[in-house]
């Protein structure tokens, strides 16, 4: 009788490939100690046995073996591709930059929630798809296409699995698919097509100008942003918040607002940390409350955003923009 030792490698992986899952992977594994010990350490064969159950992402320097027995390759969606990073996102940003476009010029008129069609864009992601939605019910019925940049009123440019259905690249505990979550949304919001990228800078002035600045990010990042959201030019890098911490990982108490750190609202924060990236981490101006070491700060924070309350000017900054 042949083993399962016996069977050429290629057998042995469709053989494996019918266990479900690496927990009866192991089991079968564990009943063949040679066969164990004969791959234990080889990369190619957990390479191998993880594509078979739809993981086809690793971190840079990660290895396989470990992946495919951690809890993250359990938690991992296991339809995202490295692929979708190609080149054919330009074809994908051409409809979705547009319709983002309408939706942050309605959002600056305060008109998006009243325009279910204009608050809502879903696209798919593989090459061969040209599958778009704007009615959000529709989203899961796409699940043979499952990978899908989303644009709502509230968030731009979500990477979002239909099958899934969530959201892509958020948590911590797994790392490999935040990781390669990053590098489809950073290929896809980085066009090289000027208009495209008159949309983005677009995009984000529509971000800025919302309501409830209670974030801290660096001042030199903030100005670099703005410089790109009003001149143009390339986008800033990562945003790097630890100039704000001081040795023992506590917010600087001396800081002033305009120098040393800007403010920005909750969707501005949850953009910068999945577009730009984030080292540090954005601080809340409410985790500062109940401590008089920064009544300072705060009360420089709640003033500058009365200011912007009475005075801004939303029609004026597209416009601006435009220019």
């Amino acid at each position: 009788m042949v083993g399962l030792l016996d069977l050429p490698i290629e057998v042995l992986l469709q053989v494996l490939g019918h266990c479900g899952d690496m927990a009866t992977v192991d089991a079968v594994l564990a009943s063949q100690p040679r066969m164990q010990l004969k791959y234990a350490h080889n990369e190619s064969f957990w390479h191998d046995i993880s594509r078979l159950f739809g993981r086809r992402c690793l971190c840079p320097g990660a290895s396989w073996c470990q992946f495919t027995h951690s809890q993250e390759f359990d938690d991992m969606c296991p339809h995202l591709d490295p692929s979708l990073a190609g080149s054919h996102l330009v074809l994908k940003q051409c409809h979705a930059f547009p319709a983002a476009n309408v939706l942050a010029t309605e959002i600056m008129r305060n008109n998006a929630a009243r325009d279910n069609h204009v608050a809502f864009c879903y696209i798919c992601l593989d090459p061969d798809c040209d599958f778009v939605v704007r009615d959000p019910s529709k989203v899961r019925e796409h699940r043979y296409h499952p990978i899908g940049i989303k644009t709502s009123l509230f968030h731009f440019f979500e990477l979002w699995c239909a099958a899934c259905e969530r959201q892509l690249g958020t948590y911590p505990r797994i790392p490999t698919e935040a990781y390669w979550a990053r590098r489809v949304i950073h290929a896809f919001v980085d066009p090289t097509h000027a208009g495209l990228r008159q949309y983005r800078r677009r995009v984000e002035t529509s971000l800025r100008v919302r309501p409830g600045l209670a974030y801290l990010v660096s001042k030199p990042w903030h100005d670099a942003w703005l410089a790109f959201l009003h001149h143009g030019g390339d986008p800033p890098g990562r945003l790097d918040n630890t100039v704000l911490y001081d040795t023992d990982r506590h917010l600087r108490p001396c800081m002033q607002l305009h120098h040393h750190f800007a403010v920005v609202n909750n969707a501005t924060r949850y953009y910068i940390e999945r577009i730009y990236g984030v080292k540090g981490e954005i601080p809340s101006k409410y985790a500062l409350f109940g401590d008089p070491t920064y009544c300072i700060m705060l009360a420089q924070i709640d003033q500058h955003e009365q200011e912007l309350l009475t005075s801004i000017n939303m029609p004026l900054l597209m416009e601006e923009l435009i220019q």
